[in-house]
């Protein structure tokens, strides 16, 4: 049952006085978040009853989660999502839960967001639907997240640009540590255009083959100020290569080196 998964793994027998005798053996059962030892009668009908532990389990982490768990019929990944969550609030908890019970559908927790989470959220919205940052400061979206919680966080759109800055370049500094250790061929893609506006962009993709998928992200994406010439590329790509962590910029004319071998306008 998954509801050994609230309970540490080592089960021991002890010996204790009930109504029904002495020196009665026990399963003991240490649980996860509190320490709480419950115990089970070995020499009764019931002996393989959950109850208690189910008990407990529902005081401790809370109802809903123990019943997510119960449907995944999953002991292995209980254990395992107890493990991570168990300082945690309940909320949370149930949302891993109920995750693994429908994989691949979206689901949502009853907890509401911390300020952080909300944050987080923000810049996924905005980086994965191509939404400007100035998106949060909408007053149609404000209603929406404001009605009926008028004390609900949104961040400023400066935030959001921020955190996105952040973001990214944290990104890039992993990325950078997992190229060092990458066993795979990484294959480069160069992508130039010119937007409608008459401003020239040139975008750097990176491709490489992890557990058996191919897995693409941007390395980076800059402005050109001038025609989109083969040592220009090759001046910013080498950049990317050398220098991981970049800041935002943007590349006039004709760009040149420096001893750091940074790009600089």
């Amino acid at each position: 049952s998954p509801l050994y998964g609230f309970y540490e793994p080592d089960v021991k027998i002890i010996r204790k006085d009930t109504d029904r005798g002495k020196d009665v053996p026990h399963e003991t059962f240490k649980c996860c978040k509190c320490g709480t030892r419950v115990y089970r009668n070995t020499t009764t009908k019931d002996k393989s009853s959950t109850s208690g532990l189910r008990s407990h389990a529902e005081s401790c982490f809370g109802v809903e989660a123990v019943k997510a768990a119960r449907e995944s019929n999953d002991l292995d990944a209980t254990r395992d999502l107890v493990k991570k969550a168990v300082k945690h609030k309940q909320g949370v908890l149930t949302g891993l839960f109920k995750s693994l019970i429908h994989k691949g559908k979206e689901i949502y927790s009853t907890m509401p967001l911390t300020n952080a989470e909300t944050r987080a959220e923000c810049v996924r919205w905005c980086a994965e639907n191509y939404r400007p940052f100035k998106v949060v400061a909408d007053r149609a979206f404000k209603k929406l997240m404001r009605t009926g919680r008028p004390q609900t966080y949104i961040p400023h759109p400066t935030t959001v640009s921020r955190d996105t800055k952040t973001l990214f370049a944290k990104t890039r500094r992993r990325l950078a540590k997992k190229f060092k250790t990458l066993q795979s061929r990484v294959h480069i893609v160069l992508d130039a255009w010119t937007s409608p506006n008459h401003k020239a962009f040139v975008a750097y993709k990176a491709h490489w083959e992890e557990d058996g998928e191919i897995v693409s992200t941007v390395l980076d994406f800059r402005e050109l100020g001038e025609v989109c010439t083969l040592e220009i590329l090759s001046c910013i790509l080498t950049n990317i290569f050398a220098h991981p962590i970049v800041a935002h910029r943007r590349s006039t004319g004709h760009p040149h080196q420096d001893g750091t071998g940074r790009i600089w306008t």
